[in-house]
């Protein structure tokens, strides 16, 4: 299991070089995983180039999310479980109180108490994981944009990963359906 921290402001999930490269040893993720690079801008506005791939399945607690495009940041980064996570989710939320993350199944309202998961709850994220206070979610950059429309363009063999692509290139200035 590792720890991600929730990061609301990324548009992808973020992975260490050191997991990355474990992953890629254990046959996790494969060279057919690889689709293409960006750039990921961290928080303090720097931009630094990225390999993007696709995770066929992230859980967190009992919540599965197929296709997830991840990218890989430096071994001192943390994990984060940005957008392309969240984003294929039908509904989620952050209990400020118990300082959980709520999943929900279903479109719709989250349910305030069935869906909570208490802090020591496999897959819950506790209060050190969601410390570090959040930017509002902010389109992908130029760079980010093209990297999405160019694997948008070359995985056309792949309808989920295409769907979930279509999802991320929504918020690029100037897009339009193809």
């Amino acid at each position: 299991m590792l720890p991600f921290v929730l990061d609301t402001g990324a548009s992808s999930l973020a992975i260490p070089e050191d997991v990355f490269l474990t992953l890629t040893r254990t046959g996790t993720i494969k060279m057919s995983d690889f689709v293409g690079t960006g750039t990921v801008v961290l928080a303090d506005g720097s931009e630094h180039a990225s390999r993007l791939f696709v995770l066929h399945e992230v859980q967190v607690g009992n919540h599965a999310v197929r296709n997830v495009i991840a990218s890989v940041v430096s071994v001192k980064g943390d994990p984060l479980l940005g957008q392309s996570f969240l984003s294929k989710l039908p509904g989620w939320a952050i209990n400020n109180h118990q300082h959980t993350l709520i999943l929900n199944d279903q479109p719709g309202p989250i349910a305030a108490q069935p869906n909570v998961a208490p802090p020591s709850q496999a897959g819950a994220l506790n209060s050190q994981e969601l410390q570090r206070p959040q930017p509002p979610l902010a389109a992908p950059s130029v760079g980010q944009c093209s990297a999405l429309r160019a694997l948008f363009d070359a995985r056309a063999d792949d309808p989920p990963l295409r769907a979930s692509i279509a999802m991320q290139l929504r918020q690029c200035p100037g897009y339009s359906p193809r």
